[in-house]
Formats: C-alpha cells, structure tokens, sequence
C-alpha cells in the first residue's frame, strides 16, 4: 500500500518501485505513491517474455488499464530465439480427457524445451489435489512438483500451481486445467484469468469441459 511505501522510502532516498495495475488481483493502492509520494516516473513501453499470441489473449481478456498500449502492441518476443508462440483452447468432453490432452502436451513439451519449467494451474486447491493424484499414476510423476510433494521446486519440471500463487511466477509453457471452475468463480474471475495467461512465455494451453465464461 501507500502507507506501508512512505515508511520504507523513509529509510533511504534512493529507492525503485516496479509494478503493474494490470496484476494487481488485490487493487492495492502502491502505484498511487507516485504521485502522492512526488516520485519520478519511468514507464516501461517493451516486453520480451511473452509472445505475441499469448499477448493477444491478455489483450482478450481486458482488464481495464489506463489506456495505455496494450501487450501485443509493445511486444518483443524474439521468436527466432525462444520459437514460435502458441495459445489454444481445448475444449474436451470431460475432466479425463482434458487430462489426458495435458499429458500428451507435456510429453512433447519436456523434449522441447529441456532444462525449462512448465505450469499446471488449478482454479482451487482441491483441484491441486486432483492434478496430484492424477499424476501420480503417470509415468510423469517424478517431474512433477506440487503443494502436497516435498521435494524442492527446482529439482523438478512440471509445477503445479493455483492461479493466486502464480502470480509474480513465469514458465516457458502453462496448462490451465478445469477453466470451467471459472465460470461462478466468485473473487476477481477476469484478473485472475489476466494473471494466469501472461505467465507463460512460449506456449498456452486452456482446457475446459462444460459450459465457461
């Protein structure tokens, strides 16, 4: 917040403050500082992480900023470096099906992209809690790490995550499992959906059965 901002420029008079009203999924008031605070403002008006189809689903989804260009206008992505980027919808039958399309995914997705990390996300917990036991019977489950394994992040290339926690986190490939749980998602449905989508760099994958928003 502002207030807590004024107490910590109170320890120095050199002090950066990055952040982005977009992803702010709480509406804190910290970016008001600037003005408030008569700091000198810098804005940035270049991204390289994430490609350009994926921006273009940010952009979709349109969380209202200050009119400002939008993502895919100001991107940068070199895809001559980090390959062409990709964001599809999935729409399956049911739960096993979107599944089992994730899997098939993440198989040709830890070839091509070695020593990168790739998202899971889940709008709820015990969904979390499904995905885990879901790959626990897969011959992918050493790969995997989750809230419920006790192994270090790092060791491993397939992480789950809800879509709160992947805020401020960034894989070069995401998966969104169950979309559909959004559809009466009651707490900030579309900037939790913005968050979700511009976490990936290269490649985006959404599955849903059933009706969605």
């Amino acid at each position: 917040t502002t207030d807590e901002l004024a107490v910590l420029l109170s320890l120095s008079n050199r002090v950066c403050i990055a952040g982005d009203k977009d992803q702010g999924i709480y509406f804190k008031d910290g970016l008001d500082a600037r003005e408030q605070l008569s700091l000198e403002p810098h804005a940035l008006t270049s991204h390289y992480r994430i490609g350009p189809q994926i921006a273009r689903v940010a952009d979709k989804i349109g969380v209202p900023g200050d009119g400002g260009p939008s993502l895919g206008e100001t991107c940068n992505y070199d895809s001559s470096v980090h390959g062409e980027s990709s964001a599809v919808l999935h729409e399956h039958g049911n739960r096993d099906a979107q599944f089992d399309a994730i899997v098939a995914e993440l198989r040709v997705q830890l070839d091509a992209f070695p020593d990168e990390k790739i998202g899971v996300f889940a709008a709820k917990r015990e969904t979390l809690d499904e995905l885990e036991r879901r790959f626990a019977r897969t011959d992918l489950c050493d790969e995997v790490h989750g809230p419920g394994i006790a192994t270090s992040p790092h060791e491993r290339a397939i992480h789950l995550v809800s879509i709160h926690a992947s805020k401020g986190l960034e894989f070069r490939a995401v998966h969104i499992f169950g979309a559909e749980e959004l559809l009466n998602y009651p707490f900030r449905r579309r900037r939790l959906l913005y968050t979700a989508v511009t976490r990936p760099k290269t490649a985006l994958r959404i599955y849903y059965s059933g009706e969605t928003s």
